[in-house]
């Protein structure tokens, strides 16, 4: 079972949960991309999220 995530929303506002986006601009800037080479911060970068 996959960790779960919510928000509460007040005052009539919205939110949208939306899963973030796989490559990262700080990512993509390392040397040769290696962060992307880096399993465990790979890992938590897929698990991210964007509200």
């Amino acid at each position: 079972m996959g960790a779960r995530t919510g928000a509460y929303v007040i005052d009539g506002h919205e939110m949208t949960i939306r899963p973030a986006p796989l490559e990262r601009e700080w990512m993509n800037g390392t040397n040769q991309r290696f962060a992307y080479r880096c399993l465990p911060l790979n890992i938590a970068n897929a698990q991210g999220g964007k509200f």
